[in-house]
């Protein structure tokens, strides 16, 4: 990452689109020594769900994002697969020809956003429910999810993920 770059980021789902644009600021040092981003622009699109959105119309809608950039991270709803990330991917190529784009779902960005490298459980209650957790023991990590429709499901979730609790 450099000062100056212009960074989109992009979230999809089955109810919205959201997305922002910014630039690094350069570190000062200080107490936190960690990358600072400015707000060029942000808005919200129509839902972006990589199951239930057309490549076709995934096209028209990312050409109403900004196309000066030189990174993407796009992330939607429904992009599970290694082959979902390849194909997504290769839409963004046509609208970023120049960008280095990293794809991937909803529950990659929302274990990321919360968490950063660390471990543990993320509930995701919109439109499309997750329940993703992440443990990492020496090099090797783990990532265990469940999708549904609802929030129902919650607890049942917590006992499917319960091998990610931690003793002591």
């Amino acid at each position: 990452m450099k000062p100056g770059e212009r960074i989109l980021g992009v979230e999809g789902g089955g109810t919205k689109t959201a997305w922002v644009l910014v630039e690094p600021v350069v570190p000062t040092g200080g107490d936190d020594p960690a990358w600072q981003f400015h707000v060029i622009d942000q808005g919200k699109l129509p839902p972006s769900n990589f199951r239930l959105t057309t490549p076709e119309r995934l096209r028209v809608i990312f050409a109403e994002l900004p196309k000066q950039i030189d990174r993407a991270g796009v992330f939607l709803a429904g992009c599970g697969t290694e082959q979902d990330r390849r194909l997504l991917k290769e839409i963004c190529l046509e609208i970023w020809p120049n960008a280095k784009i990293v794809t991937g779902s909803d529950r990659q960005s929302g274990l990321a956003a919360a968490l950063d490298h660390g471990d543990g459980v993320v509930v995701n209650a919109g439109s499309g429910s997750s329940v993703t957790g992440r443990l990492r023991v020496g090099a090797a990590t783990t990532s265990r999810g469940l999708e549904a429709g609802g929030t129902s499901w919650v607890t049942p979730a917590a006992v499917i993920l319960s091998p990610f609790k931690r003793s002591g």
